[in-house]
């Protein structure tokens, strides 16, 4: 839904990896005027790109989708919270076995520094899951142009 369409834009996708630009979320816009003013440790919309991302690869570089089996860290960097536009460098890595697509994310801020990072961060691929995107072909066809 609206809350987790936070990618803003693709600047570059490869076989190593996927740079892009994208927003944070707010508790606010997740959970109501009741939480006005609170912030986010970790804000579930930014641990929600990477996936999605991943998802997007794997359609274009495997013909498979691809969803989250687990994050291997998480950390969050600086006390201020974390505004955006944000720079994303999502770069993969070697894996076990074909059907894993392992990775590491940064988000980076608009002065450069890395404030949340995913280490070895982790999807299934599987061509039972290309369902889940009905028009991929329209939609990778978009993306190469």
């Amino acid at each position: 839904g609206e809350r987790f369409r936070l990618l803003r834009g693709i600047e570059g996708l490869s076989l190593s990896g996927i740079d892009a630009a994208v927003v944070p979320s707010t508790p606010r816009a997740f959970l109501g005027e009741q939480v006005n003013g609170a912030r986010w440790l970790f804000d579930p919309g930014l641990m929600d790109v990477p996936p999605q991302l991943a998802f997007l690869w794997a359609r274009v570089h495997r013909d498979m989708g691809a969803l989250p089996s687990r994050f291997g860290r998480v950390a969050r960097y600086g006390s201020t919270l974390v505004t955006g536009p944000l720079s994303l460098r999502m770069r993969f890595k070697p894996a076990a076995h074909e059907q894993a697509l392992i990775y590491d994310a940064q988000f980076i801020d608009a002065s450069g520094h890395v404030r949340i990072a995913i280490f070895d961060g982790e999807s299934t691929m599987s061509p039972a899951l290309n369902r889940l995107a009905p028009n991929h072909s329209e939609f990778i066809a978009g993306l190469r142009a």
